[in-house]
């Protein structure tokens, strides 16, 4: 009986068993990878130490396997029912493909270590399970530097998307441009991008997320996109193609706060659950829209790329700084002179020109002279006026003022009037808003009377555009002075 015992004790494990046990730590090694991927995606920290405990589990369970010399392939099984199907779900939504590599490991196992398994079972799965090892690591290594999306290879090849060029994308229609943080993007094919939005100047992919950014440039000559209308009309289409949408959050664009709104919202389009960003810009006559959308499941994975790619778009030059037009002087305005009367007033910075007399006399003949900000739309004129022999009064002057502006609009607003001096002229500050031939206008009036001379400094713009250029239109009428300092 003695040497029966321990000649049991000294029996090799049964060959499954070996199989099992050699290749269990090879897998827990493999985790490892599995592990480091987790960590270049982004993914919780917590999840990359579950892979880390897996893998050391593997690999204890595997050495155990390989030098109790009797039968405790049950523990190897119960490994594969609890730990194959933890891994399996930890890792389907973020690497499906892994995930289910995960479960054919499990498999694999169980056709390894339940019961007794003859010579068939057992090249089954070492078969099984060897791939799993092999292909496991390529996979994660693939993936960590952006190789491998087994959803962008099927899209690939149906021709539905094709890699981009390199990681700077620009736009079609206008110069404006972007960055994608890695590989996974792709750009959609046209004849898809045009079917389903034919606005859509660009139309970038990530498969693996079902992650989308659409870029729209819009260009509207001899106008001004106002940002915060705009912005409304993204907003109103976008809820006009959804059967529910809500606002999460609307603020100025973090990068360029005077020139673009960034809104997030949630909607559901075609019996889906989408979460939205859309970056809003505008400048001079040009519009841009910069929409990203994933599904709700899918969104928080995206998210970092979408806050790279939004912070990484910049608007063409012919946006940003366009070329003078024809009717203004080339160079700057400076400090200006009056051609009817000694004043002088001056430009609050470079963006800030003088309009050519001819064209001034074309629009009105009493304006003496007239600045423009006109990539903004914003304006200051001077008319300068004369009664020999009178003394003016400025409270009158500028009721009178204001008396004729009343009969030109259909709406007039006071907000606020004010004592303002400058030099020996004495004057009012009128802040108001008005409607002129249907188009609403905010402006600032400074209304000046010097002995026989009244001035009339006249700052505006569009209602929707003023708090824009407010400081700049404040500055040039603080700068008024009657009679002109030499300078």
């Amino acid at each position: 009986m003695q040497n029966s015992a321990t000649q049991a004790v000294h029996e090799e494990p049964p060959p499954a068993q070996r199989v099992a046990g050699a290749l269990l730590p090879i897998h827990g090694l493999m985790l490892v990878a599995v592990a480091g991927l987790c960590q270049l995606d982004g993914q919780p920290a917590w999840r990359a130490l579950v892979v880390l405990g897996a893998a050391v589990v593997d690999v204890a369970i595997g050495i155990t396997l390989l030098r109790v010399h009797r039968n405790i392939g049950w523990l190897g099984a119960a490994r594969a029912l609890v730990l194959g199907a933890a891994l399996a779900a930890l890792l389907a939504r973020p690497f499906p493909v892994i995930a289910s590599l995960q479960g054919l490991a499990a498999i694999a196992l169980l056709v390894l270590l339940i019961g007794r398994a003859g010579r068939a079972r057992i090249a089954v799965g070492t078969v099984a399970l060897a791939l799993v090892c092999l292909a496991t690591p390529a996979i994660a290594l693939s993936a960590g530097m952006g190789g491998f999306d087994l959803s962008a290879a099927i899209l690939r090849t149906a021709g539905q998307i094709r890699p981009l060029p390199s990681p700077t994308v620009v736009g079609k229609s206008a110069a404006w441009s972007l960055s994608v943080p890695n590989l996974r993007w792709h750009l959609r094919a046209e004849h898809l991008a045009q079917r389903d939005n034919p606005l859509a100047d660009r139309w970038l992919i990530r498969p693996d997320l079902d992650a989308h950014l659409i870029v729209i440039a819009e260009h509207v000559p001899g106008s001004i996109v106002p940002i915060d209308p705009y912005t409304d009309q993204v907003v109103d289409n976008a809820r006009k193609a959804a059967s529910s949408f809500e606002i999460v959050s609307r603020e100025p664009f973090p990068a360029q706060p005077s020139r673009g709104r960034l809104v997030r919202a949630r909607a559901r389009v075609s019996n889906l659950d989408l979460l939205y960003c859309f970056a809003v810009f505008a400048a001079y006559d040009r519009g841009f829209q910069v929409v990203a959308f994933a599904p709700e499941r899918s969104f928080e994975r995206a998210r970092a790329d979408f806050d790279a790619i939004l912070a990484s778009f910049r608007m063409p030059r012919e946006a940003t700084d366009p070329a003078p037009p024809q009717d203004v002087e080339p160079a700057p305005a400076g400090r200006v002179t009056g051609l009817d009367a000694s004043y002088a007033i001056e430009a609050p910075s470079d963006r800030w020109h003088l309009r050519k007399s001819d064209a001034v006399r074309k629009d009105n003949p009493i304006i003496d002279r007239w600045l423009v900000r006109y990539e903004s739309d914003a304006h200051v004129f001077v008319i300068s006026e004369q009664v020999p022999g009178a003394a003016l009064d400025v409270d009158r002057y500028a009721d009178a003022v204001m008396g004729n502006l009343r009969e030109r609009s259909s709406e007039v607003e006071i907000v606020s009037r004010e004592p303002i001096t400058a030099g020996t002229a004495q004057g009012r500050l009128i802040h108001l808003r008005a409607t002129l031939q249907g188009k609403q206008v905010e402006y600032l009036y400074g209304v000046f009377a010097a002995q026989d001379r009244g001035f009339q400094v006249v700052a505006f713009a569009a209602r929707s555009l003023f708090p824009t250029v407010e400081e700049d239109l404040r500055k040039t009428l603080a700068s008024f002075r009657y009679p002109a300092s030499g300078k």
